[in-house]
């Protein structure tokens, strides 16, 4: 329902281009935080059953990483309102989860 009624309000106030472009932005911090569990989870986890292995591991994982940094950096310090309200969408999901997932466990 969250999902539908932001689709809607954002539909109704941008462009197409405006949209991909906050999509885009919107979706790098996922990219980078999937990448980072790479790292994490071959930290944490060192002798795991890895049926993929990542190329180039650490180098190519870490330097995705600094992409994504810069590209996010250079997007907050270039279109910070637009940057602060993608970000915005974003942690009103939390809240979203918070109740699913204590739902969920029926505490």
């Amino acid at each position: 329902m969250l999902a539908a009624a932001l689709g809607v309000a954002f539909v109704s106030v941008r462009g197409f281009a405006e949209l991909a472009d906050q999509f885009i932005i919107g979706i790098w911090p996922f990219y980078a935080l999937g990448v980072a569990a790479v790292f994490v989870l071959r930290k944490r986890l060192p002798d795991a059953t890895r049926p993929y292995r990542t190329w180039g591991y650490p180098l190519v994982p870490g330097l995705f990483l600094l992409a994504a940094v810069f590209v996010l950096g250079n997007y907050m310090i270039s279109e910070p309102l637009i940057f602060a309200v993608n970000v915005a969408v974003i942690l009103a999901g939390l809240p979203v989860y918070w109740w699913w997932e204590r739902r969920a466990t029926g505490s």
